[in-house]
């Protein structure tokens, strides 16, 4: 067993995680279930992004609005919002999986009075109680 930290709580979080490194890949490469596609994500390119400028002209309508074309630019920007959100996700993953429960993991789930209230202040916060 990976850690058991008191019983049940813990386990099922490590269950629920775990389980996932096993559905997802039989959920992706089983075949008879879901077929390949081959998408090849041409459609979602030729899709064209609508620039609304707000110049009006004297009857009061909206001019220069038009497509602009996806070229060369495109490509490089949507490659560098992809590789920040791949880095993004990633240091997530590790904060939110790793890092943060590292140290209650260490104090074996068990706080002091200023910490228990601090969490309970942010729950009331955020559900209202």
């Amino acid at each position: 067993m990976l850690c058991v930290v008191h019983g049940g709580v813990f386990d099922g979080i490590v269950v629920s995680l775990l389980a996932l490194v096993v559905i997802i890949p039989v959920l992706t490469y089983l075949p008879p279930f879901f077929p390949p596609q081959g998408y090849d994500w041409q459609s979602m390119r030729d899709i064209q992004q609508v620039v609304d400028d707000e110049d009006e002209d004297e009857e009061g309508f909206r001019v220069g609005n038009g497509a602009v074309p996806g070229g060369a630019e495109e490509q490089e920007k949507l490659a560098r919002a992809g590789k920040i959100a791949r880095w993004l996700t990633l240091g997530m993953t590790l904060g939110f999986l790793a890092l943060w429960p590292m140290p209650m993991f260490g104090s074996a789930y068990i706080f002091s009075k200023k910490v228990s209230a601090f969490a309970l202040a942010l729950w009331v916060m955020r559900f209202g109680g």
